[in-house]
């Protein structure tokens, strides 16, 4: 308890030298996770310059180059990943997020041909029902992870297999179970073992993603005549557990009219706020998928997919910027919420709220 006790004050601590005195840029830099090419800093003065100039919060690492149909993005062995997190590491003021998508099973960016272990899909650890194999599973991951200079999981996935021809979750074996006191469970476990290798967690994909039909609206998925408030229990279960950190939660890009008949939820403030803040009561940062996506651009346009998820009550604004490449998508962005601020439309406040949770979350990482 004492040794708990004394790792919460250091976070505390941590937290509030990196929040002090920082500019708008810096605060709104912090607030973007953003996919880059390169296997090698060296070779890409693009994301030094991003992390050096524009305050870059976080990276997010791929195996492909979609946009280029490239077999190699950033990742080619144990090794180079290695030296391409220390290299990212050493141009960051504050504690860089580096994530990865490694759940495991169909869903694992670094895998066998790269020198990493091919791990246990989350359908294999729910059918088996073992917690300790979860939870070990989770901290193998989590360690392999942490040894490359990795350190935040977009995982685990806590959906429920509701449509068994789902092509999302279902036939890519992402969920634990279709019932919800079985994915929280696992989930559970699953957090717990990467939280031991020190590496961090993102539950997904928010609101539900297990129901998806195939059905679109507007491009994007419409779970509105398939989802159910079942969905929901286990995210509400692992935020109600004192013996569990959600460190963050993905919103997804789906729509569902019963909370919101204009906007997905990514984009909705009634899904984000209302629901995930207010009625189940998350206070831990949330993060929106891709703005930049096609479907987001050609319904919104870039700007006011920005704005709207801004307003929402997203606090990381996620560019895959991999299937769409834009080599300035960082300071664009930054330039496009400065602007509003300027404008009235964001309030600085608004900004502060979402620093200050992406700071306590970094501290996290310091202390370990």
């Amino acid at each position: 308890m004492k040794s708990k006790m004394m790792f919460v004050a250091l976070c505390l601590l941590l937290a509030t030298q990196l929040v002090q005195a920082q500019s708008l840029d810096e605060k709104i830099g912090q607030m973007l996770l953003v996919g880059f090419r390169g296997a090698d800093v060296s070779k890409n003065p693009i994301i030094a310059r991003d992390i050096q100039k524009n305050h870059l919060g976080g990276v997010v690492l791929y195996e492909k180059d979609n946009s280029t149909a490239s077999p190699v993005r950033n990742i080619e062995s144990k090794e180079q990943v290695l030296k391409l997190t220390t290299e990212l590491q050493k141009l960051a003021k504050a504690p860089l997020f580096i994530a990865v998508d490694q759940e495991g099973g169909k869903v694992q960016r670094l895998d066998g041909k790269y020198g990493f272990k091919n791990h246990k899909s989350h359908l294999e650890l729910g059918k088996k029902d073992n917690l300790d194999d979860t939870k070990a599973t989770g901290k193998a991951i989590g360690s392999e992870l942490k040894n490359v200079g990795i350190n935040f999981n977009f995982a685990p996935s806590v959906d429920l297999v509701v449509n068994k021809q789902s092509l999302i979750v279902a036939k890519l074996f992402r969920s634990f179970s279709d019932n919800p006191e079985t994915v929280y469970r696992h989930a559970k476990a699953y957090i717990q073992g990467l939280h031991e290798s020190g590496v961090i967690s993102s539950l997904k994909h928010f609101p539900g993603f297990g129901s998806e039909t195939g059905k679109k609206h507007e491009g994007f998925f419409d779970i509105s005549n398939s989802w159910s408030e079942s969905e929901l229990e286990p995210y509400k279960k692992l935020i109600e557990d004192k013996d569990v950190d959600v460190d963050a939660i993905m919103v997804s890009h789906v729509f569902l009219n019963k909370y919101d008949t204009k906007y997905p939820a990514s984009l909705s403030k009634t899904v984000i706020t209302d629901v995930l803040r207010t009625k189940l009561g998350y206070d831990g940062v949330i993060i929106g998928e891709s703005p930049q996506t096609k479907y987001v651009i050609e319904n919104y346009g870039l700007e006011e997919g920005i704005r709207l998820q801004v307003l929402a009550g997203v606090d990381i604004l996620q560019f895959a910027n991999n299937l769409i490449y834009d080599e300035d998508i960082v300071p664009k962005t930054v330039q496009i919420i400065k602007k509003m601020v300027s404008s009235g439309e964001i309030s600085e406040a608004r900004i502060d709220k979402s620093y200050k949770r992406i700071m306590k979350l970094k501290a996290k990482l310091s202390a370990q």
